[in-house]
């Protein structure tokens, strides 16, 4: 099983999103982990790069022009059983809690085959629909 936290926009409320997977939940864990890591390593060095320019405007730093990025996206086939909300956004009681909760409270039938989509910027979940694909 796997559960990740997020703030809802609008009411800003938290809410666990849970989802039940074929493969091991560490492969979903791991990827999450390698682009939070990523993306906290570039926080960091630009940063250091930022703190070390001089405060002197003669003294402008080359800059080489911005490439684009290709996102690496790993997408991952499981089931989404559903969300509940939850009273902070950290701690294995608290997932723990949200699936146990979801899993004794809907049925096989109800879960929804989904695509869970993680890159570097977005996680995705995309619904399956026989024949393809639908939002």
């Amino acid at each position: 099983d796997f559960a990740y936290v997020a703030r809802d926009k609008n009411t800003r409320v938290l809410k666990c999103h849970v989802f039940r997977c074929d493969t091991p939940a560490s492969a979903i864990a791991t990827s999450l982990h390698e682009i939070c890591s990523k993306i906290m390593a570039e926080r960091k060095s630009a940063k250091a790069a930022a703190g070390s320019s001089s405060q002197n405007g003669s003294d402008v730093p080359l800059q080489e022009f911005p490439m684009p990025k290709t996102e690496l996206v790993q997408k991952f086939h499981v089931f989404y059983l559903g969300v509940t909300y939850v009273s902070r956004p950290i701690g294995m009681d608290i997932i723990n809690g949200a699936i146990e909760n979801l899993l004794s409270s809907t049925g096989k039938e109800e879960w929804i085959p989904v695509i869970l989509s993680i890159a570097d910027t977005t996680v995705a979940v995309i619904k399956e629909k026989a024949g393809g694909f639908c939002d």
